[in-house]
């Protein structure tokens, strides 16, 4: 006869074998911050409409990027930031990180050349 209580693990959660599974349960991936190309809502809240577009070569630095859009480049070094990006003013951006900054601001970016 043997209860409940006699069965090894028994007060282990569901689904768990051994006590290594209860210490560190299964992790889950982060959300993806780009859906389709465009940035979610739930992490940077309404976008702002397109307005304008520009042109914009495959790959600026942040600088670069700040005059297209009439920015100063501490501001787009803040967009970075939100975007998980670490770029300071003379760092090359590639043209999606270029597209995402431009979206925050209301610009469509359009890849010249």
């Amino acid at each position: 006869m043997e209860n409940e209580f006699m069965k090894r693990g028994y007060l282990l959660p569901e689904g768990c074998k051994d006590l290594s599974g209860a210490v560190k349960p299964a992790q889950k991936r982060a959300p993806d911050l780009r859906v389709l190309g465009l940035l979610t809502v739930k992490k940077f809240g309404p976008l702002p409409p397109i307005t304008r577009q520009v042109f914009i070569p495959p790959k600026a630095t942040v600088e670069k990027l700040a005059e297209l859009l009439g920015l100063k480049p501490f501001e787009v070094a803040t967009d970075l930031l939100k975007l998980k990006v670490f770029g300071m003013v003379d760092n090359i951006l590639d043209f999606k990180t270029i597209s995402d900054v431009a979206r925050l601001h209301g610009f469509l970016a359009i890849k010249a050349g």
